[in-house]
């Protein structure tokens, strides 16, 4: 009996360790790049036109990031940034604002924050160092470069995260986004998300 109790607490051990090597804490889906028409505002600046779309649809957020990202305080803007000119464009360090209807500001949160918070939010402690890795390097890859560089005719897009205090309740809210950073001269290029 006792060699029966050390074989199933060695099984259970070795069956532990062996999805532990390999689980991820979340299915993250790799970026994903919308049609130029589901986004519906946008501004220009010289010859950028900035596009956003809020994504306030819970079903798709869960879809995405394995995750109610609302539940937990983070509300996410898809972005894409099209070069209408005719050559490169260099945009550099720019800088992202959220503002409510009151004039409050909502700050940028990072991939990684959001991944801490997601964690903490659903209570995930079992997970490999591996899966963690490649679901933070997932995330990442949704962020903007600090240095990019879009060729005319061309596009990119992704996603800024940001700190949503009373998460689901604020969703329908309109909002103003605000980017600025690659033209000094101007002030911050603002899109109205109703």
């Amino acid at each position: 009996m006792k060699h029966f109790h050390f074989r199933l607490v060695m099984f259970l051990l070795g069956l532990c360790s062996l999805l532990s090597c390999s689980y991820a804490p979340f299915r993250v889906q790799p970026k994903v790049t919308l049609p130029a028409e589901r986004f519906t505002q946008s501004a220009t600046m010289g010859s950028i036109r900035v596009s956003a779309l809020a994504l306030r649809d819970e079903d798709e957020c869960y879809r995405r990031f394995d995750g109610n990202l609302f539940l937990f305080n983070v509300f996410p803007i898809q972005i894409q940034f099209e070069n209408q000119g005719a050559s490169p464009s260099q945009l550099n360090r720019l800088r992202f604002m959220l503002r409510d209807a009151t004039g409050r500001e909502l700050p940028p949160v990072s991939a990684k924050k959001v991944l801490d918070r997601q964690i903490r939010f659903y209570g995930y402690r079992a997970y490999s160092a591996q899966g963690f890795k490649d679901v933070q390097a997932t995330y990442r890859g949704y962020s903007f470069p600090e240095k990019m560089t879009i060729e005319a005719g061309a596009a990119q897009q992704g996603i800024v995260f940001f700190d949503l205090p009373g998460g689901v309740r604020q969703v329908s809210n309109a909002f103003t986004l605000e980017i600025s950073g690659w033209d000094k001269t101007k002030g911050p290029l603002r899109i109205q998300l109703p």
